[in-house]
């Protein structure tokens, strides 16, 4: 038979509907993905009843198709029963309308929409009913830096790393949807915990230099350019939506810069044979006994003489090093390292390393820049008694840069 005559077939069944792929997959009757039955047709014009019956909620659906090539011709929906199962629509439709769809299925996609980087996140297709059947899934997300896809699944969650776009795709209830959403990124608020001080005791002896360096300034427990550890990062990658991202995980550099006294300054300074100068050998001798045979430089100029200029040089080291103090933590607050390694993100984990690796170096020589910027021209020099190793104590000038 043509397609013209499989309008009408023995019994009238009537017209046939204008979109039988709206219902038919393949030579089924199909109803949100659960098949009903089928019905094939002869080249003659017979037809094959159902073998099975039809539950609430569905419709019966005569197919029309050829039997020698498959050709779907036509469709007519014959009976829909209700949900309840109360009776149905018998398939004459004097209106003109399509039966009630007693079945369909609202989708929705649930995401965060804003999350903090290195947490999870996770986006959900939203059914209902809710124990709609969803197919032919697919997921993407994308950014400026990465596009990931994943087949299938009702949810795709992962360790969240930079903003961007979900989107599903898929079928259900009849019909196909597609459904984006974006999630926010956001920083992990990060600050680098920066103090200044003081050094205790010896805690940095080992970084100074000679009297010309009445102070110094370091960050226990390496000297110089060792102020924090620049390798102080952990590495991490993203997961899911974000997979084939790097960023910097975890930190462990804090910075501490201290300033100290050369311990010639100190009250519990080295102690030097009692030789050079007889008035100073006198008075110590005077002030501590005639068997006294060691003094500080603090004892010499305090204690076995009153040396104005003694108190007034530790006062000027003192105010010279707290410049290099404010100088050092001002800088690192406006060079936040801990804040800008929290925004390397990239697509290559030997990349994250060495951005993070670079910024660290960068900070640090903004930090040494401020510093050193606090010197001012030329010298200041102050009298007092100091020891020499060629000819024991005397009182001369030394020179301290300002």
């Amino acid at each position: 038979m043509d397609t013209a005559a499989a309008q009408v077939v023995e019994g009238g069944l009537g017209e046939p509907r204008l979109d039988p792929a709206a219902y038919v997959q393949g030579d089924s009757i199909v109803r949100d993905s659960v098949v009903v039955g089928h019905l094939s047709q002869d080249t003659t014009g017979g037809s094959v009843a159902p073998a099975s019956g039809v539950p609430p909620g569905y419709c019966l659906v005569v197919i029309w198709y050829r039997r020698d090539t498959g050709e779907i011709i036509g469709v007519t929906i014959i009976h829909c029963e209700p949900r309840d199962g109360t009776g149905g629509n018998d398939g004459t439709d004097t209106s003109g309308n399509e039966p009630t769809d007693t079945t369909s299925v609202t989708i929705g996609l649930d995401c965060p929409s804003s999350v903090n980087r290195g947490s999870t996140a996770t986006c959900t297709i939203t059914k209902d009913p809710s124990d709609a059947a969803v197919t032919n899934v697919s997921w993407t997300f994308t950014n400026t830096e990465v596009t990931n896809t994943k087949q299938n699944g009702d949810s795709w969650g992962g360790t969240a790393v930079s903003t961007g776009t979900v989107k599903v795709t898929g079928s259900a209830g009849g019909n196909s949807f597609t459904l984006t959403q974006s999630i926010t990124v956001q920083d992990r608020g990060w600050r680098w915990p920066v103090s200044t001080g003081w050094a205790v005791g010896s805690e940095i002896d080992a970084c100074g230099g000679g009297w010309g360096d009445a102070g110094g300034k370091v960050s226990p427990p390496g000297c110089g350019s060792s102020w924090f550890d620049k390798r102080g990062f952990t590495t991490g990658q993203g997961s899911g939506p974000w997979a084939r991202l790097y960023f910097v995980s975890a930190t462990d550099a804090p910075l501490e810069v201290l300033a100290a006294l050369h311990p010639q300054f100190r009250a519990n300074g080295p102690t030097h044979w009692l030789v050079g100068d007889p008035v100073l050998v006198r008075r110590c001798k005077e002030r501590f006994g005639a068997s006294t045979e060691r003094v500080s430089t603090q004892q010499a100029n305090t204690q076995c003489d009153s040396i104005t200029d003694y108190q007034r040089a530790i006062s000027f080291v003192r105010a010279h090093e707290n410049r290099h103090l404010s100088a050092a933590a001002s800088a690192a607050r406006t060079n936040d390292l801990y804040a800008m390694w929290d925004t390397v993100v990239t697509t290559s984990r030997g990349k994250a390393s060495s951005d993070a690796s670079k910024i660290a170096e960068d900070v640090h020589g903004q930090i040494d820049s401020a510093m050193w910027a606090t010197h001012r021209a030329g010298t200041t020099a102050f009298t007092f008694w100091r020891f020499f190793t060629s000819h024991g104590w005397r009182k001369e000038p030394l020179h301290f840069e300002n």
